[in-house]
């Protein structure tokens, strides 16, 4: 059966996962204009050259098509979004068919967990787009509060990340914290780029023991507050000094597909 399903196409794969399975992920198993077309193009540069054919035609849709004849090309750009699509379908069919086969509450709840580590992986790491698209999709279903939280959290930071945010802050504005604890207030104040707030209950967090030195580190959440410590506070009053008893320099926080090694 799995060598059969391998030796398919497109079409077969999402078949077997809407038929078979009863798995039904839009943008993956459905209306899946983009991965459709990486997938055709996939076949003209092996197959043709890279020039447009009649099969090709048949199979992509949208408002830009190339004609008959034309030569396509792989750029950096066109490669990266390819392979954020790719990656959003493998988790979201990949996760879809644990859900399925997950016997309890118990067992999805912890899914649901991996999937917000996985998320956070590649937030860390700076694939923004993926993270966003994931974090959309997990609202849907997530269903503990607490992680609820941290799903939109992360959607949030993505966006900012994209440049959006404008759309964030109209966003979190709405948001009220003053019940969460100290973790929600901080992720608050950071994205709406209330540094200077966000810097002080940063220590004040730190001082409680509510914040570890890693997040202090490493959270992509908290990339504008560092930056506000490093152009506003001196070495001797860093919280690395003061809290830590060491000496720090902040990470490369920037895109990690483009940070140096």
């Amino acid at each position: 059966m799995a060598e059969v399903l391998l030796r398919g196409g497109f079409d077969d794969w999402m078949e077997w996962f809407g038929k078979k399975r009863n798995i039904k992920v839009p943008g993956v198993t459905e209306d899946a204009g983009a991965l459709v077309e990486i997938f055709q193009r996939r076949h003209l540069l092996v197959h043709n050259g890279g020039v447009v054919n009649k099969f090709y035609l048949s199979k992509v849709s949208g408002p830009e098509l190339p004609v008959l004849g034309d030569r396509l090309h792989v750029g950096t750009q066109y490669l990266e979004n390819s392979v954020d699509e790719l990656t959003v379908a493998g988790v979201k069919l990949s996760f879809s068919l644990l859900q399925k086969m997950a016997p309890n509450e118990v067992d999805l709840e912890e899914l649901s967990h991996r999937l917000e580590h996985l998320s956070f992986d590649l937030l860390s790491a700076g694939y923004f787009r993926p993270v966003f698209s994931l974090n959309d999709w997990h609202l849907g279903f997530v269903k503990d509060s607490e992680r609820r939280l941290i799903v939109m959290v992360n959607k949030w930071i993505a966006m900012k990340k994209m440049g959006l945010a404008e759309r964030v802050c109209i966003e979190v504005a709405e948001w009220d914290t003053a019940t969460l604890s100290g973790t929600y207030r901080l992720a608050k104040l950071a994205l709406i780029d209330d540094n200077a707030a966000a810097y002080s209950l940063v220590k004040a967090m730190i001082s409680a023991g509510e914040l570890r030195r890693e997040s202090w580190r490493d959270w992509p959440l908290l990339e504008g507050v560092r930056e506000f410590e490093l152009k506003n506070i001196g070495s001797a009053d860093k919280i690395w000094v003061v809290a830590f008893g060491g000496e720090h320099t902040h990470p490369n926080t920037e895109d990690g597909r483009n940070a140096e090694a």
